[in-house]
């Protein structure tokens, strides 16, 4: 966001009301665009031959903690795939960086903070509906199941939108 609260979406001037499509596009892909974030296909077996693999991995060498890491990956994954049968995800570099201007207004600061965790949201509520039957936010965080779920869904979606510091660009 410029220092007229003007947006840039990849160099290019972008309406407010325009980025939470952006941002759930972005998320999705849903023409399979090269120019976009591609998704993979993960599947039960796929989950549970990474988490054998890992396992056995960590089992040579228990004080491995990238090893442990990458079991805990493919854990979540299994989990995300035992609740909500075979997923697309986002490659671990697909991210969404968000970069002011120092002279960008609060208030537009907090509109595009705003959008874009509307569009995270709006695809976890789509799909919590969708498998479970009730909205992300209702999902009871505090029963073991219902963890279960808010951990599955947040694989599939993950929030991942990093802030660069502040620049000067005037206008």
């Amino acid at each position: 966001v410029n220092a007229n609260d003007q947006l840039l979406v990849e160099g290019r001037l972008m309406a407010i009301s325009e980025l939470k499509d952006g941002a759930i596009d972005f998320l999705t892909n849903p023409t399979n665009s090269v120019d976009l974030p591609q998704r993979s296909t993960v599947t039960m077996a796929m989950a549970r031959e990474g988490v054998s693999q890992a396992k056995a991995v960590v089992a040579q060498n228990p004080n491995n903690f990238p090893a442990k890491q990458n079991l805990k990956k493919w854990e979540d994954k299994l989990n995300a795939v035992q609740l909500l049968g075979t997923y697309q995800e986002l490659p671990g570099s697909a991210m969404i960086s968000l970069q002011n201007d120092n002279g960008t207004t609060y208030d537009m600061y907090i509109y595009v903070q705003n959008e874009l965790e509307s569009a995270i949201n709006q695809l976890r509520d789509e799909l919590s509906l969708e498998k479970f039957g009730v909205r992300y936010n209702e999902l009871d965080q505090n029963t073991d199941e219902g963890k279960s779920k808010i951990k599955a869904i947040r694989q599939v979606y993950p929030q991942r939108i990093s802030e660069a510091e502040p620049i000067d660009t005037g206008n």
